[in-house]
């Protein structure tokens, strides 16, 4: 199956497939667009995926990897390239512990669970605090809300009354 994007060179630019028909693979699966040069948002768009969750790879001969991440980032499309997706890892902190996860945005539930923390006694819960995050930046997070995260964003959660 092959997907045929409507992205159009512009005159003048250096690089094959200008304005002519290139074709290259995600996941084996052909695309084809009329432009030499896309952002990693336009490529996993084509492709079905979610910039949010998605990174596009790209495996050289020797074995090593390229890892392109940055939505903006520009990327110069060679005839015939094949890339491969894998999920989005995001690296925060909790606690001064550093811990990866897929998921984003993180709910008030999925941050206490990879705290890691014990069960709280009668009476207790969580006070989730997080700086630099996406969205909101800076605040509390209470049950039932969730946080646009980027790596580096970083949560306190500490045990607390009920008040």
């Amino acid at each position: 199956m092959s997907t045929e994007a409507t992205h159009e060179g512009h005159p003048g630019e250096d690089g094959p497939g200008d304005g002519d028909e290139l074709a290259f693979f995600v996941n084996d699966e052909r695309i084809v667009v009329y432009a030499s040069k896309l952002t990693l948002h336009e490529i996993l768009d084509d492709a079905g995926f979610d910039v949010a969750t998605h990174v596009l790879v790209k495996r050289a001969m020797d074995g090593s990897e390229t890892v392109y991440s940055n939505p903006d980032e520009e990327l110069r499309l060679e005839a015939y390239a094949r890339f491969h997706t894998r999920p989005r890892v995001y690296h925060i902190t909790i606690n001064g512990r550093a811990r990866t996860t897929e998921l984003n945005p993180l709910s008030y539930d999925d941050v206490v669970k990879l705290s890691e923390l014990p069960p709280l006694t009668d009476g207790m819960e969580y006070l989730v605090t997080f700086s630099d995050a996406v969205k909101p930046t800076d605040d509390d997070l209470i049950e039932g809300e969730s946080v646009e995260i980027k790596d580096g964003t970083y949560f306190v959660v500490t045990p607390s009354n009920r008040s």
